[in-house]
């Protein structure tokens, strides 16, 4: 089996009552892992009590840690969330060991080199938080420009770190473009007057003018839409979630499964339908993973029997 990269922030999100460890890449590579694929997390944390938890966590989780890298001057990252009802948001912390991956630590010494699980995986998952300082944004532009891998940019704008600047370098070329309805908004805006038009119209002028293969759109309770490679547009119908405790994270469980369906060569319409029904899932419970692995066993029985 490839390995998957999945780069940027391993976090803990700091409830009112609770922490629980996350990061929208973590997300993903949790739940690919609970999906019984074999992700690397490429990441950087302390050496204090949150990065001996990520640590153990993944751990426990079976996860491939050889990615994690270890920062003796930055603390493990965390987020501050408040809660207001079923809804949230966030205070995003400064100066944290995600901000500071460094690419030659992966492919310096020959004991841990990983330059062929990068040069054989199928595809790189990234955000833009992680980008926010230049020493990550440097790691990560030697490993996509050293091997060249079909890249899932899942956008995840955060408030203040990001910038308008930043988008073409950020669009331009991927495979895969995840957003929700209110960032391509934003990104159509940026390059013509169709802000305000169907969503459909803005995702097919923010696809071609940066030159991207699929856009996939977001819409919350409304479901999603991706825009193929051929402009077609295929629904995901939105799944009723039966109950919700919080929305953190349900992006991030959504696109595990559009990664899970691209590994695995399923057709765009099996695995959007599958990612918002997983999504509506994960906003039943607190946080955005799951540590009981019959929840992903469940999933994948009743997916596999639809083959």
């Amino acid at each position: 089996m490839r390995h998957p990269l999945i780069f940027g922030e391993v976090l803990f999100d700091c409830f009112p009552d609770k922490e629980v460890l996350g990061g929208a890449p973590f997300n993903v590579a949790w739940h690919l892992s609970g999906f019984g694929q074999e992700p690397i997390m490429l990441s950087r944390i302390s050496e204090n009590q949150h990065g001996k938890d990520v640590l153990a966590a993944m751990e426990s989780w079976e996860m491939n840690v050889s990615g994690i890298q270890i920062d003796d001057s930055h603390p493990t990252g965390i987020v501050d969330i408040r809660m207001d009802g079923n809804s949230h948001s966030f205070e995003i912390k400064d100066e944290q060991a995600y901000d500071y991956i460094n690419y030659d630590e992966y492919v310096s010494a020959s004991d841990k080199d990983l330059s062929p699980a990068f040069s054989s995986a199928p595809l790189l998952y990234h955000g833009s938080l992680a980008l926010r300082n230049k020493a990550s944004l440097s790691a990560f532009t030697k490993l996509t420009e050293t091997f060249q891998l079909p890249r899932f940019l899942d956008l995840n704008l955060r408030e203040p770190w990001w910038s308008k600047e930043q988008l073409p370098s950020l669009l331009r070329g991927a495979s895969w473009v995840k957003l929700n309805d209110e960032e391509l908004e934003i990104v159509s805006a940026s390059i013509s007057d169709k802000s305000g038009s169907p969503l459909e119209e803005q995702a097919h002028a923010v696809k071609h003018h940066f030159s991207i293969g699929s856009v996939i759109v977001t819409k919350g309770e409304g479901g999603a839409f991706l825009l193929d490679n051929n402009d077609k547009i295929i629904i995901g119908k939105a799944a009723p979630a039966e109950k919700v405790v919080d929305t953190v994270g349900a992006g991030d469980a959504f696109a595990s499964v559009v990664l899970l369906g691209i590994l695995s060569g399923w057709a765009p319409s099996r695995y959007m339908s599958y990612a918002t029904e997983f999504a509506s899932e994960i906003v039943g419970m607190r946080g955005a993973t799951c540590q009981d692995p019959s929840l992903y066993s469940g999933f994948i029985s009743r997916w596999t029997a639809d083959e």
